[in-house]
């Protein structure tokens, strides 16, 4: 089965972005430069292309970049593989440097608010198609993310996070039947529970 790789930065740090203020954009051994006010998904499309990711292998792209809300948002999905399971993706401005990171097979996507249209549908449709062995969805409740991560049978997964799902507990046993390593999940009453597999294992 080919891999997912999904890759993911949120910069709301404070800082005060200069109008049109230029910044770098670094992932794997390619650098592109971007206006914050002009950031857009062609930025990126571009940073993956000068890495030899084939456009019809990207799957989801999201760009935002503002001066007035200080506030850059990245997302990216595309059919591949990495040197590693996690590489970091980082950005040069003025002030300092600041990363995010890209993970195959990982499911991580953040508090955003500006790149969330056809973002959720986007997610259903990589977990539908590829064995996701980590998730974290903080903007969506996605009810049906679970079951799709289970209907890939994916042994030993890192995270399953999903402790905004609304009766998540109900999915536990399934993730410790696949021995995954750490499960967040919300009980009938709503509290949160965090379980980590015992170093004898479950």
């Amino acid at each position: 089965m080919s891999k997912v790789v999904i890759g993911q930065l949120l910069y709301s740090r404070g800082y005060d972005w200069a109008p049109n203020e230029i910044f770098s954009l670094s992932y794997l051994n390619k650098t592109v430069q971007v206006n914050i006010d002009n950031f857009s998904q062609n930025d990126i499309i571009n940073l993956l292309n000068l890495n030899g990711i084939q456009t019809n292998k990207i799957l989801v792209v999201g760009a935002y970049g503002s001066s007035a809300d200080d506030k850059l948002e990245i997302f990216w999905a595309y059919e591949g593989d990495l040197p590693k399971s996690r590489m970091d993706i980082w950005i040069t401005n003025t002030h300092h440097k600041f990363y995010g990171y890209a993970g195959v097979q990982a499911m991580v996507v953040p508090q955003f608010t500006k790149i969330l249209g056809g973002l959720e549908q986007a997610l259903t449709n990589i977990a539908t198609q590829y064995q996701i062995r980590s998730f974290f969805v903080k903007p969506f409740e996605m009810q049906n993310l679970p079951p799709l991560v289970l209907s890939h049978n994916p042994q030993d997964g890192l995270l399953a996070d999903m402790r905004w799902i609304r009766n998540s507990y109900q999915y536990f046993d399934a993730f410790k039947a696949l021995n995954w390593n750490a499960i967040y999940y919300q009980e009938a009453s709503g509290k949160q529970v965090f379980r980590i597999r015992p170093k004898n294992g479950w």
